[in-house]
């Protein structure tokens, strides 16, 4: 193959890929120039581009050559090429630590209840739950209990005697044992997170809020002690409702 058939090859958009591609390949490793202007490193490229059955050929002598002695805007062409995919690479790159970064924040999963819900279907809810977080790529898993059933009421829901008593229901049923869970599968959860202080107060707030509502008194207070108690019998009710 001469210097001229190789040239209208290499017009050829696959041609022109295949060769592009195996320079792209190397270009973290070798200086642009020193792909064109030596021949012998050329053809080493392209022996591991095309395997071991490789046989060194006239065609890879002629590609060499005619990359030495292309014109610059073929040149020009190719060094665009490779700037693309050293961006492309520094792209991906930025977008690998990102998404480790993510991992490193925490997820808030609102668990939505209501009144209507029977035991079993408060206990189904954690089950599904569960299966969120062991899916979760997040390395801190933080649960809140929402409802918005009681929203057209004025009133504090610890003031409501409906939303109390659901919410009664959903600690007596094992709520601290599903914000726990992560801990036993290797995450953090809202007393370990590693966040402010502000937003430590934040997680810690929805962390014990449901207690909160349920046990509190007229006020919306209630003693340290008393939160440890209620804590220790949802997580028992939690292990033995889902056998864990």
């Amino acid at each position: 193959m001469n210097l001229e058939n190789l040239e209208e090859k290499i017009k050829d958009s696959n041609e022109r890929l295949r060769i592009l591609k195996t320079i792209k390949k190397h270009m973290a490793k070798h200086d642009l120039r020193e792909i064109f202007e030596d021949d012998f490193k050329l053809q080493e490229f392209l022996k591991e581009d095309l395997g071991n059955d490789y046989i060194a050929s006239d065609e890879e002598a002629d590609i060499s050559e005619y990359m030495k002695t292309s014109k610059g805007s073929d040149k020009d062409l190719m060094a665009m090429n490779l700037e693309e995919e050293k961006k492309n690479t520094d792209e991906r790159k930025t977008k690998d630590k990102d998404k480790n970064k993510d991992k490193d924040s925490a997820a808030t999963f609102m668990v939505d209840f209501n009144s209507n819900m029977t035991n079993e279907d408060i206990i189904n809810v954690f089950k599904k739950q569960i299966k969120m977080c062991q899916k979760s790529p997040f390395n801190t898993v933080i649960y809140q209990a929402i409802t918005s059933e009681f929203d057209y009421d004025q009133r504090e829901i610890y003031q409501i005697p409906e939303g109390k008593a659901l919410f009664k229901r959903i600690v007596d049923m094992g709520w601290f044992g599903l914000t726990a869970f992560p801990a036993s599968i290797g995450k953090k959860t809202a007393a370990n997170a590693d966040v402010t202080a502000e937003n430590k107060k934040f997680f810690m707030d929805m962390f014990v809020g449901p207690a909160t509502i349920a046990y509190c008194d007229d006020n919306g207070m209630m003693s340290k002690e008393h939160l440890q108690e209620i804590m220790k019998k949802s997580m028992a009710a939690f292990n033995e409702h889902l056998q864990m």
